[in-house]
């Protein structure tokens, strides 16, 4: 549907670790051309929420504890990070987590 509504389309399913970080970088670089106006991501998996901060869990991880978030989740704040000098754009973040 995204795609006849004229998006790009990434699809990443059942990411590990490295891959759920390569897609969020992946996203941001296409996210901040010059030729984007609009950029969507959708989120469908487990996150947790610690100290403010939210966290996608890659399907490769384990978490017993605090520790494990901040070392083996992708903290959403990577990908905010890299969108926050764009201008001029509309991004919608939907996390279905």
């Amino acid at each position: 549907m995204l795609r006849s509504a004229g998006f790009d389309v990434t699809l990443t399913l059942d990411a590990g670790h490295g891959a759920l970080r390569s897609a969020i970088d992946d996203f941001a670089v296409a996210a901040r051309r010059d030729d984007t106006r609009q950029a969507l991501f959708y989120y469908a998996g487990h996150g947790a929420q610690m100290e403010w901060k939210n966290y996608l869990l890659p399907v490769d991880v384990a978490v017993r504890g605090a520790a494990d978030l901040r070392e083996h989740c992708v903290d959403l704040t990577r990908l905010l990070g890299r969108l926050a000098q764009t201008q001029d754009k509309t991004f919608v973040f939907v996390l279905d987590a």
